[in-house]
Formats: C-alpha cells, sequence, structure tokens
C-alpha cells in the first residue's frame, strides 16, 4: 500500500479478513487457509492505530499460529511465523 493510503489498505485488510474468515469456516482443517487468516489478522492489527484493536487482532493472529506450529512441529516456516506473531505483542 502506498503511504497515505491508510484507510484504503484498512478497507482491503478487512475485505481479505472477510474472505478469509469465510475460507477457514468452509474449511477448518486446510493450514493454508488458516495461515492466509493468520496474516489477514496480523496485517489488521498492524495497521490500527488504537493499540487496543491492534492487540486484539495481535491475539487472534497468534492463537493461530500457534496452533498451526502445534499441529506441525517440525515445518520451519510455521514455527518462524509463530515467532513473528509473538513479535506482534
Amino acid at each position: 500500500m502506498q503511504l497515505g493510503n491508510a484507510e484504503k489498505a484498512l478497507q482491503a485488510y478487512q475485505q481479505d479478513l472477510e474472505i478469509s474468515q469465510k475460507l477457514a469456516i468452509d474449511d477448518p482443517t486446510n493450514s493454508q487457509v488458516q495461515r492466509d487468516l493468520l496474516v489477514s489478522y496480523y496485517r489488521l492489527g498492524s495497521i490500527q492505530k488504537e493499540p487496543a484493536i491492534a492487540r486484539q487482532y495481535y491475539q487472534q493472529a497468534l492463537a493461530i499460529a500457534e496452533k498451526l506450529a502445534a499441529q506441525d512441529p517440525l515445518h520451519k516456516t510455521l514455527q518462524n511465523e509463530l515467532r513473528f506473531a509473538e513479535l506482534g505483542f
């Protein structure tokens, strides 16, 4: 997103979250769909101006990252994403 387009970015990230949530409901065992949902939450957290709202999004991302990392402890990408999600706090 270009600098100065925070509102457009927020709208795009919210739309992305809605799509990711629907896909996650339709296919809750698909790890790629869950990862996409994690990224959607993280992006929304990163663009929030209100720390309390950002924290809620980061907590959602972290919960998904923890679940995915626990399901496949040898998957390096998932383990790295867990560490990245933990940095949101």
